[in-house]
């Protein structure tokens, strides 16, 4: 489907991420391939080094109040001035109550507001923008923080090659109001009868915790891990992306008028290295405007990875420059989403770290 925003803009993208950096070297010995192999895979896929949280009790909402207050203390967000906080995540502190009700209670935000939580991964950035730019509609909300935020290091197997080398722990801020800009075109689409291509098996009611599914196991290609790990296939996943993805971005821009020429840079969901130079190469963009850069430096942080693209590779130039930009997702579900925006002067493009 195609949605249309009139007078929607971001004002603000703040990034959390863990100061401890971790190299794909220092890891090689947890996975089954010989160090040989490992190095091949690093080649092939990008692995290089990854941000990670140093304590196993790390939870989502210590990234996000650290941002928020952050924000705060600089005088860039008011508390009382935020009237929804939507949040991106399948890392959630608790099965239940929804952590952004948590974050409000740790943070001290007014009762007059809505708490939401949404059960998604790599493309929820996309999707929470979508949400916020309908909630915007209503007088009574007119800031909206879009929160995204995942510890992806515990949700895969450490003994996963596959997977593992690739993952970053990450939160993100992004804030959104009401304001007279231009039209802000997306295209979302979603093919439920796939989404089991990524899945995490154990946990929830269809599969209860167990002691059959908490042991470590062979999952049969060498890696190791429980089913309370997300799984991935693999090749579905790749044929996916190189088969639905790439008309996504020609329908988009047909619809709108535009051309690939008018935006400055394709900001993509980085999976890892691999797939996104072979899906610029499929989409006849160069790999300068679809920068790679962020899944073999900080990592794939899920619903994160396109807010980090931004403070990454612009740092802090939309805080006075408008640059327009393509962002773009897919992933689990499956969903794959476009959004052309112009994006900036912001209040704020920052990333900081936290020692966590």
């Amino acid at each position: 489907m195609y949605l249309h925003y009139k007078n929607k803009q971001i004002t603000g993208i703040l990034s959390v991420v863990p100061s401890n950096e971790v190299a794909f070297d220092d890891e090689i010995p947890n996975y089954s391939f010989t160090a040989a192999q490992c190095m091949q895979l690093k080649k092939v896929m990008g692995y290089n080094k990854h941000r990670l949280c140093k304590s196993r009790d790390a939870c989502i909402s210590d990234l996000i109040c650290h941002g928020f207050n952050h924000l705060f203390e600089q005088g860039w967000l008011k508390r009382e001035d935020i009237d929804a906080l939507v949040l991106l995540t399948n890392s959630p502190d608790y099965p239940v109550p929804p952590t952004s009700n948590v974050i409000q209670g740790m943070l001290g935000l007014k009762h007059d507001m809505l708490c939401l939580d949404i059960n998604q991964g790599c493309a929820g950035y996309m999707v929470g923008l979508s949400q916020a730019f309908m909630l915007l509609e209503q007088p009574e909300i007119r800031k909206v923080a879009v929160v995204t935020a995942d510890i992806e290091s515990r949700t895969h197997s450490y003994k996963d090659r596959s997977s593992y080398p690739l993952m970053g722990d990450a939160a993100t801020i992004t804030i959104v109001e009401n304001k007279p800009s231009a039209d802000i075109h997306q295209f979302l689409k979603m093919d439920g009868t796939g989404a089991l291509s990524i899945c995490m098996p154990a946990g929830g009611l269809k599969e209860q915790a167990n002691e059959d599914s908490i042991r470590m196991v062979d999952a049969g290609t060498g890696n190791i891990m429980s089913r309370h790990h997300i799984r991935m296939k693999g090749d579905d996943i790749f044929n996916f992306v190189m088969t639905r993805v790439p008309s996504m971005f020609g329908e988009l821009f047909e619809h709108c008028g535009k051309t690939f020429d008018d935006v400055e840079y394709f900001m993509v969901h980085q999976p890892n290295k691999f797939v996104l130079t072979r899906l610029a190469k499929k989409v006849g963009v160069s790999t300068e405007k679809m920068p790679a850069n962020v899944v073999e430096n900080l990592g794939n942080s899920a619903s994160s990875t396109i807010p980090n693209d931004i403070t990454f590779n612009l740092g802090r130039r939309p805080e006075t420059e408008t640059i327009p930009l393509c962002l773009a997702a897919f992933g689990e579900g499956l969903i794959w989403s476009a959004t052309i925006i112009d994006l900036g002067p912001l209040d704020f493009c920052r990333m900081i770290e936290m020692d966590i």
